[in-house]
């Protein structure tokens, strides 16, 4: 599975959801299905801090292109 290729077929697919939305849909919004929504999906204090770092110039090329990685880190470690 990869949520960068599921983000971008929901994009083309339904061209009506603004991106942030679908960004949205893909960490929170997985999240609150799994009923982890208090521990992952956001960047907040008290949550752990799951983040890709991606080279991108905009949430369209993070949305509809495929930006280098850069760095990846689960739980705050690399």
């Amino acid at each position: 599975l990869s949520m960068r290729r599921e983000m971008r077929r929901a994009a083309e697919a339904f061209p009506a959801i603004p991106l942030p939305r679908i960004l949205e849909l893909a960490t929170l919004g997985g999240a609150r299905a799994l009923g982890l929504a208090h521990e992952v999906g956001s960047l907040e204090i008290g949550k752990v801090a799951d983040l890709v770092a991606l080279r991108a110039g905009s949430l369209e090329d993070v949305v509809r292109r495929e930006p280098r990685v850069l760095g990846v880190w689960r739980g705050g470690k690399a």
